[in-house]
C-alpha cells in the first residue's frame, strides 16, 4: 500500500467474472471443513443488477458467502484476514487519529434527494424510479451521477457508463465522477478497473476527499481478506462527514464482515461488537441482526436473541423455525441452570411455533411431566371439593399439553359441577372430536356428559345428535347400550 492508498499490484484482482475458484474454511467450535465452489458463470447468473448498484451484502461480486452447520455464515470464505488471525484478535483501530479530510462536495439535503440516495443504498429500486424523475434536474451532476446507480440498478450497465462520462465531462474536478465508477466497478468485481478510478480521483482531486476515500474503502470490503482496511477508510470518511452518502451500507457490511471473521476465531464477543457497529450504521440489514441473535445466544443471552428474532418475525421475515429453535435453546439452558419455570415457558413457545414434539424431544417430556403432576394436583382439588383450583390446574395442564384428553375431560367434569355449562360443552365437544377423530377408546361415556349438559343448556336437539353420533361412529361400543338408553329416554320425555 503507497502513501495514496491500496495499489492494485499488491492485491489478486479480477477483470471478469469467468472465475474458478475452491477454498475451505474452519469455523471454531465446529469441526467441519467446508468446500467453496464458484462455477463459471452463464449469462442468466451473471451478478444481479441490484448488486452492480449498490454495495453487496456481505462482499458479493468475487467474495465468497458461505453456510456453515450451525447456522454459522462466514463471508468472504477463509479470507487472508482470518488466516492472519488478524480479525479476531485485535479489533479495529476505534481510538486511532484520523486524518484530515477535505471537506466533502455540496449536495442538496432536500427530503426527496435524502429519500432517493437512502433507496438507492439499499437497492430499493421500485422507490428509486419513482423519486428519480423529480429530483434529478435539481441536482446538477449529482443527479447524473444518481441515475448512473439507478441505471445500475435496473442492469441497463451501458446506460449507467455513458451517465459517468456525461458526468466527468460536465464536471472532470468532481471526486463524486471517480468514487461513483470506483464503486460500482469494485461492487461488480472488476477491481483493476475500480482502483485505476480511485487513482484517477486522487491524481485530479486528491487523496483526502472524503468520497475517494469512502471509494476506496468500499473496494477493499468487495475483496476478499480486505474488510479491516475497508472499515478502516470508511471510517476516516466517516469521521470526516458523518452524513456523506453511500457511506451507511458499506459501514454496515464491512463490520458485519468483521464480526463474522471473528466469530469464526472463537471470539464471540468481539463478534458481538463488530456486529453492533454494524447495525449502528445499517439497523435494518437481515443478515446483521440474524447473526447479532447467533452470538446473543452464544454468549448465553437467550433473552437479547429472542428479542431479535422475534421483531424480524415481526417484520414478515421467515424466522419463524429460527425463533423457535430459540426458544428450544432457552429452554435447555435455563433446565441446566435449574430455572424449570422458565424451561417451561420457553419450551412451551417453541411448541406453539411449530416444533413437533419430536423436534423438543426433551423439551416435549418435560413439558409432559409437568402436565401430569398439575392432573393429579387437579384431582385432589376435585376431590376435597376445591372446584376453582381443580379447574385452574386442568386449565394450566392443558397448557403444557394441549392433546392430554384426560386434564380436557376432567376440566369439563369441574366446569360442569361448578355449572359453568358452555365451557364445560367446548371441553367435552373437543374430547369427543379428537377421540372419535383419532380412533380412541374413552374409559369414560364423554359423550353422555356432553349429552347431558347440552340438555341442561336447552339443547335438546344437540343432545339427540350427538348420542346418535355415538352409535354411527361405534354401534357396538362398549357405550353403545346406554346410548340408546337415554335416546329412549328422551324420546320418552318428549312424549
Amino acid at each position: 500500500r503507497g502513501a495514496s492508498g491500496a495499489s492494485p499490484a499488491c492485491c489478486v484482482e479480477f477483470e471478469s467474472f469467468e472465475v474458478m475458484r475452491t477454498a475451505c474454511c474452519h469455523a471454531a467450535s465446529h469441526a467441519s471443513v467446508v468446500s467453496l465452489e464458484i462455477p463459471t458463470m452463464s449469462p442468466e447468473r451473471t451478478p444481479s443488477a441490484a448488486r452492480l448498484a449498490r454495495i453487496p451484502r456481505c462482499c458479493r461480486g468475487l467474495l465468497l458467502t458461505v453456510s456453515v452447520t450451525g447456522s454459522l455464515l462466514l463471508a468472504g470464505g477463509c479470507s487472508k484476514e482470518v488466516e492472519a488471525g488478524a480479525s479476531g484478535t485485535e479489533p479495529v483501530r476505534a481510538e486511532r487519529e484520523r486524518p484530515k479530510l477535505a471537506p466533502s462536495q455540496p449536495r442538496s439535503m432536500s427530503a426527496a434527494a435524502v429519500r432517493l440516495r437512502d433507496a438507492i443504498d439499499t437497492g430499493r429500486l421500485v422507490d428509486a424510479l419513482e423519486l428519480l424523475p423529480g429530483v434529478r434536474d435539481t441536482l446538477g451532476v449529482e443527479g447524473t451521477l444518481l441515475t448512473a446507480r439507478v441505471r445500475a440498478l435496473e442492469g441497463r450497465h451501458v446506460d449507467s457508463g455513458a451517465l459517468i462520462e456525461e458526468a466527468r465531462k460536465a464536471a472532470p474536478n468532481d471526486p463524486r465522477v471517480y468514487a461513483t465508477a470506483a464503486e460500482l466497478h469494485g461492487a461488480a468485481g472488476r477491481f483493476e478497473t475500480a482502483w485505476r478510478e480511485v487513482r484517477l480521483g486522487e491524481e485530479v482531486c486528491g487523496d483526502d476527499a472524503p468520497e475517494i476515500v469512502r471509494a476506496r474503502g468500499v473496494i477493499w470490503i468487495c475483496r476478499e481478506g480486505g474488510a479491516r482496511e475497508g472499515v478502516e477508510l470508511l471510517e476516516d470518511a466517516f469521521a470526516s462527514d458523518a452524513s456523506l452518502p453511500f457511506l451507511a451500507r458499506p459501514m454496515g457490511q464491512g463490520y458485519l464482515l468483521l464480526a463474522k471473521s471473528a466469530l469464526a476465531e472463537g471470539q464471540a464477543r468481539l463478534a458481538l461488537t463488530y456486529v453492533e457497529r454494524s447495525l449502528e450504521h445499517d439497523p435494518v440489514d437481515i443478515d446483521a441482526r440474524r447473526l447479532a441473535a447467533d452470538v446473543r445466544a452464544g454468549l448465553g443471552d437467550f433473552h437479547g436473541a429472542i428479542g431479535l428474532l422475534e421483531k424480524l418475525f415481526v417484520d414478515g421475515e421467515p424466522v419463524q423455525s429460527e425463533l423457535a429453535l430459540m426458544h428450544k435453546r432457552s429452554g435447555m439452558a435455563a433446565l441446566i441452570g435449574s430455572d424449570r419455570q422458565s424451561a417451561l415457558f420457553a419450551f412451551r413457545e417453541a411448541r406453539r411455533l411449530g416444533l413437533t414434539d419430536a423436534e423438543l424431544g426433551t423439551g416435549a417430556q418435560v413439558l409432559a411431566d409437568e402436565a401430569d403432576e398439575l392432573i393429579q394436583l387437579g384431582i385432589e382439588a376435585f376431590q376435597a371439593r376445591k372446584l376453582e383450583s381443580a379447574v385452574i390446574k386442568f386449565e394450566l395442564a392443558l397448557k403444557y399439553d394441549p392433546d392430554h384428553l384426560e386434564a380436557r375431560n376432567h376440566l369439563g367434569v369441574a366446569l360442569y359441577q361448578l355449572d359453568q355449562l358452555e365451557p364445560a360443552i367446548e371441553a367435552w365437544r373437543e374430547v369427543v372430536r379428537t377421540a372419535w377423530d383419532e380412533d380412541i377408546e374413552l374409559p369414560d361415556p364423554v359423550h353422555i356428559n356432553l349429552a347431558t349438559a347440552l340438555l341442561r343448556s336447552g339443547d335438546e336437539a344437540g343432545a339427540r345428535d350427538i348420542l346418535q353420533a355415538y352409535l354411527v361412529h361405534a354401534p357396538e361400543g362398549p357405550w353403545s347400550a346406554p346410548t340408546r338408553e337415554r335416546l329412549a329416554q328422551l324420546t320418552e320425555d318428549k312424549r
